[in-house]
């Protein structure tokens, strides 16, 4: 959870060239321990 937090909230820059991707890494890995 801290990693995903971590990659969002650093994910500024990466938002510009993959915002939509940087969202979906976040809900795979939440899903990935979740489950």
């Amino acid at each position: 959870m801290a990693m995903m937090v971590t990659l969002q909230r650093g994910g500024g820059d990466e938002d510009d060239r993959g915002g939509e991707g940087g969202g979906v890494v976040a809900m795979v890995a939440v899903g990935s321990p979740e489950s």
